[in-house]
Protein backbone atom coordinates (compact mmCIF):
# COMPACT_ATOMS: atom_id res chain seq x y z
CA UNK A 1 0.00 0.00 0.00
CA UNK A 2 1.49 3.05 -1.42
CA UNK A 3 -0.37 5.49 1.31
CA UNK A 4 0.66 3.27 4.09
CA UNK A 5 4.01 3.28 5.93
CA UNK A 6 3.89 1.08 9.06
CA UNK A 7 5.33 3.29 12.02
CA UNK A 8 4.95 6.64 10.10
CA UNK A 9 2.25 8.84 12.43
CA UNK A 10 2.15 6.30 14.52
CA UNK A 11 2.89 8.81 17.67
CA UNK A 12 -0.57 9.94 16.79
CA UNK A 13 -2.60 6.64 17.91
CA UNK A 14 -2.17 6.40 21.59
CA UNK A 15 -3.32 10.75 21.31
CA UNK A 16 -6.59 9.76 19.31
CA UNK A 17 -6.88 6.26 20.11
CA UNK A 18 -7.38 5.11 16.28
CA UNK A 19 -4.78 3.64 14.26
CA UNK A 20 -3.43 5.11 11.27
CA UNK A 21 -4.69 2.43 9.01
CA UNK A 22 -8.13 2.38 9.75
CA UNK A 23 -8.14 6.34 8.58
CA UNK A 24 -6.78 5.64 5.34
CA UNK A 25 -8.90 2.96 4.91
CA UNK A 26 -11.83 5.14 6.08
CA UNK A 27 -11.08 8.05 3.40
CA UNK A 28 -10.48 4.97 0.70
CA UNK A 29 -13.68 3.77 0.95
CA UNK A 30 -15.24 7.27 0.96
CA UNK A 31 -13.38 8.05 -2.23
CA UNK A 32 -14.31 4.73 -3.56
CA UNK A 33 -17.54 5.72 -2.76
CA UNK A 34 -17.31 8.82 -4.61
CA UNK A 35 -16.15 7.92 -7.78
CA UNK A 36 -18.62 5.18 -7.88
CA UNK A 37 -21.33 8.28 -7.80
CA UNK A 38 -18.96 10.40 -10.31
CA UNK A 39 -19.18 6.86 -12.88
CA UNK A 40 -15.97 6.52 -12.12
CA UNK A 41 -13.89 3.81 -11.00
CA UNK A 42 -13.88 3.10 -7.59
CA UNK A 43 -11.56 0.49 -5.38
CA UNK A 44 -10.57 -2.47 -7.60
CA UNK A 45 -10.94 -6.44 -5.61
CA UNK A 46 -7.45 -6.43 -5.48
CA UNK A 47 -7.30 -2.75 -3.75
CA UNK A 48 -10.32 -3.93 -1.08
CA UNK A 49 -8.37 -7.00 -0.16
CA UNK A 50 -5.24 -5.22 0.32
CA UNK A 51 -6.50 -3.01 2.65
CA UNK A 52 -8.69 -5.70 4.63
CA UNK A 53 -5.29 -7.08 5.09
CA UNK A 54 -3.71 -4.16 6.64
CA UNK A 55 -6.24 -3.30 8.65
CA UNK A 56 -6.63 -6.98 10.08
CA UNK A 57 -2.96 -7.25 10.55
CA UNK A 58 -2.50 -4.44 12.04
CA UNK A 59 -0.81 -4.75 15.71
CA UNK A 60 -1.44 -1.61 18.71
CA UNK A 61 1.00 -0.20 19.55
CA UNK A 62 2.10 -0.60 23.23
CA UNK A 63 2.69 2.40 25.14
CA UNK A 64 3.38 1.38 28.89
CA UNK A 65 3.37 4.53 30.55
CA UNK A 66 -0.44 4.12 30.93
CA UNK A 67 -1.68 2.37 33.95
CA UNK A 68 -2.77 -1.25 33.49
CA UNK A 69 -6.68 -0.01 33.61
CA UNK A 70 -6.09 3.01 30.91
CA UNK A 71 -4.21 0.62 28.96
CA UNK A 72 -7.14 -2.06 28.69
CA UNK A 73 -9.31 0.75 27.77
CA UNK A 74 -7.24 2.08 25.02
CA UNK A 75 -6.50 -1.13 23.33
CA UNK A 76 -10.41 -1.58 23.44
CA UNK A 77 -11.24 1.89 21.77
CA UNK A 78 -8.29 1.24 18.80
CA UNK A 79 -9.38 -2.45 18.43
CA UNK A 80 -13.10 -1.20 18.19
CA UNK A 81 -11.98 1.45 15.67
CA UNK A 82 -10.42 -1.59 13.70
CA UNK A 83 -13.35 -3.91 13.65
CA UNK A 84 -15.47 -0.83 12.65
CA UNK A 85 -13.54 -0.10 9.70
CA UNK A 86 -13.70 -3.45 8.32
CA UNK A 87 -17.66 -3.44 9.01
CA UNK A 88 -17.53 -0.05 6.58
CA UNK A 89 -15.19 -1.78 4.18
CA UNK A 90 -17.58 -4.71 3.66
CA UNK A 91 -20.42 -2.45 3.39
CA UNK A 92 -19.23 0.80 1.83
CA UNK A 93 -16.83 -0.64 -0.85
CA UNK A 94 -18.55 -4.62 -1.15
CA UNK A 95 -21.53 -3.54 -1.30
CA UNK A 96 -22.09 -5.82 1.88
CA UNK A 97 -25.50 -6.19 3.97
CA UNK A 98 -25.46 -6.01 7.70
CA UNK A 99 -26.74 -9.78 7.47
CA UNK A 100 -23.55 -10.31 6.16
CA UNK A 101 -21.27 -12.90 8.68
CA UNK A 102 -18.37 -10.85 8.78
CA UNK A 103 -20.33 -7.94 9.45
CA UNK A 104 -22.98 -9.37 12.10
CA UNK A 105 -19.27 -11.01 14.02
CA UNK A 106 -17.71 -7.43 13.69
CA UNK A 107 -20.79 -5.51 15.39
CA UNK A 108 -21.16 -7.90 18.23
CA UNK A 109 -17.60 -7.34 18.83
CA UNK A 110 -17.48 -3.45 18.37
CA UNK A 111 -20.41 -3.73 20.98
CA UNK A 112 -18.57 -5.87 23.22
CA UNK A 113 -15.72 -3.90 23.45
CA UNK A 114 -17.90 -0.76 23.96
CA UNK A 115 -19.83 -1.84 26.87
CA UNK A 116 -15.94 -2.65 28.61
CA UNK A 117 -15.12 1.05 28.70
CA UNK A 118 -16.07 2.52 32.13
CA UNK A 119 -19.06 5.76 31.62
CA UNK A 120 -17.65 8.94 32.14
CA UNK A 121 -14.27 8.51 31.19
CA UNK A 122 -12.53 10.57 28.37
CA UNK A 123 -12.31 7.47 25.87
CA UNK A 124 -15.74 7.07 25.62
CA UNK A 125 -15.47 10.37 22.95
CA UNK A 126 -13.36 7.94 21.12
CA UNK A 127 -16.12 5.41 20.35
CA UNK A 128 -18.36 7.41 18.37
CA UNK A 129 -17.39 7.11 14.98
CA UNK A 130 -16.74 2.73 16.28
CA UNK A 131 -20.37 3.07 17.27
CA UNK A 132 -22.01 4.86 14.79
CA UNK A 133 -20.51 2.17 12.09
CA UNK A 134 -21.68 -0.52 13.66
CA UNK A 135 -24.77 0.69 14.65
CA UNK A 136 -25.90 0.84 11.35
CA UNK A 137 -25.51 -2.70 11.02
CA UNK A 138 -26.56 -3.64 14.63
CA UNK A 139 -29.72 -6.10 14.35
CA UNK A 140 -30.33 -7.07 17.83
CA UNK A 141 -31.82 -4.64 20.15
CA UNK A 142 -29.24 -5.55 22.64
CA UNK A 143 -26.03 -4.60 20.57
CA UNK A 144 -28.39 -1.08 19.18
CA UNK A 145 -28.67 -0.25 23.07
CA UNK A 146 -24.80 -0.31 23.84
CA UNK A 147 -24.03 1.51 20.56
CA UNK A 148 -26.87 4.33 21.20
CA UNK A 149 -25.72 4.81 24.40
CA UNK A 150 -22.17 5.55 23.62
CA UNK A 151 -22.94 7.45 20.73
CA UNK A 152 -24.96 9.86 22.66
CA UNK A 153 -22.34 10.64 25.07
CA UNK A 154 -20.17 12.59 22.38
CA UNK A 155 -23.08 15.56 22.48
CA UNK A 156 -21.13 16.10 26.19
CA UNK A 157 -18.06 16.46 24.53
CA UNK A 158 -17.12 20.40 24.04
CA UNK A 159 -14.42 19.46 21.07
CA UNK A 160 -16.50 16.97 18.98
CA UNK A 161 -17.40 17.92 15.73
CA UNK A 162 -19.84 16.00 15.09
CA UNK A 163 -22.76 15.38 17.51
CA UNK A 164 -23.76 11.69 18.84
CA UNK A 165 -27.27 13.80 19.49
CA UNK A 166 -27.58 14.44 15.62
CA UNK A 167 -26.45 10.70 14.84
CA UNK A 168 -28.93 8.59 17.15
CA UNK A 169 -31.18 10.40 15.04
CA UNK A 170 -30.74 9.14 12.05
CA UNK A 171 -29.86 5.53 13.69
CA UNK A 172 -33.32 6.18 15.10
CA UNK A 173 -34.79 6.48 11.94
CA UNK A 174 -33.01 3.80 10.16
CA UNK A 175 -33.86 0.83 13.12
CA UNK A 176 -37.90 1.53 13.01
CA UNK A 177 -37.72 1.82 9.13
CA UNK A 178 -35.69 -0.10 7.12
CA UNK A 179 -33.72 -2.03 9.89
CA UNK A 180 -37.03 -2.23 11.72
CA UNK A 181 -37.44 -5.72 13.47
CA UNK A 182 -33.70 -6.88 12.60
CA UNK A 183 -34.10 -6.71 9.07
CA UNK A 184 -30.88 -5.95 6.74
CA UNK A 185 -30.06 -3.18 5.51
CA UNK A 186 -26.83 -2.55 3.09
CA UNK A 187 -25.14 1.55 3.62
CA UNK A 188 -27.61 3.14 1.37
CA UNK A 189 -30.11 2.69 3.68
CA UNK A 190 -28.31 4.32 6.68
CA UNK A 191 -27.41 7.26 4.38
CA UNK A 192 -31.30 7.80 3.66
CA UNK A 193 -32.06 7.80 6.99
CA UNK A 194 -29.56 10.14 7.55
CA UNK A 195 -30.09 12.46 4.42
CA UNK A 196 -34.19 12.61 5.89
CA UNK A 197 -33.55 13.53 9.48
CA UNK A 198 -30.01 15.78 9.45
CA UNK A 199 -30.08 17.30 5.82
CA UNK A 200 -27.22 19.49 4.14
CA UNK A 201 -28.18 22.79 3.54
CA UNK A 202 -28.45 23.34 -0.24
CA UNK A 203 -25.87 26.72 0.39
CA UNK A 204 -22.87 24.52 1.89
Amino acid sequence: MEDYKPGKFQFMEPVYACPIIVLITLARVNASKVSRLMDRDGATPAGIEEYEAAVQNWKPRVDYADQPSQLITRLAVQEAWRQAALIYLYMGACAASSADDRVEALVRQVAQLAGTVEAGTHFETHLFVPCLIAGVAARKEKHRTILRKKIQVSQKAEACLLRGADFSSALDHLWHGAAAGGNPVTWDDYVNSRCFTIPVPADV
